[in-house]
């Protein structure tokens, strides 16, 4: 078992992965791994193949919300509470299926304007 510290882990682009059993917090389950970073990548791709069709869709959606969230959350800071919650509330309707898709509201768009 080799002890690293964190600086060493930095330094030497290792990343320290903790597993807990999911049945029990019980600090004595926990297990860690240090990985470097092309090993990660790798665990990272190996876990990504394996997803079915859905499930890859889902996660690039995902990874594509976080990259670009993480990159820039100063226009959401900017945001008033009053946008904020309008924005929080339109996600719930969208979620609960209260939206409008794309090809209705263009239907609707169209059968209005086509006879000016």
């Amino acid at each position: 078992m080799h002890l690293v510290t964190p600086m060493q882990c930095l330094k030497n682009n290792f990343y320290i992965v903790e597993n807990l059993s999911k049945k029990t917090n019980n600090l004595s389950n926990k297990t860690i791994n240090i990985m470097s970073t092309e090993e990660l990548k790798l665990q990272i791709f190996r876990q990504v193949d394996a997803l079915d069709a859905s499930k890859l869709k889902e996660f690039y959606g995902l990874m594509l919300n976080y990259i670009n969230s993480s990159k820039d959350i100063t226009e959401w800071l900017s945001v008033t509470e009053s946008e904020k919650q309008g924005i929080e509330d339109a996600i719930k309707e969208l979620n609960d299926g209260k939206g409008i898709t794309h090809e209705q509201v263009m239907t609707t768009i169209k059968s209005k304007y086509n006879h000016a």
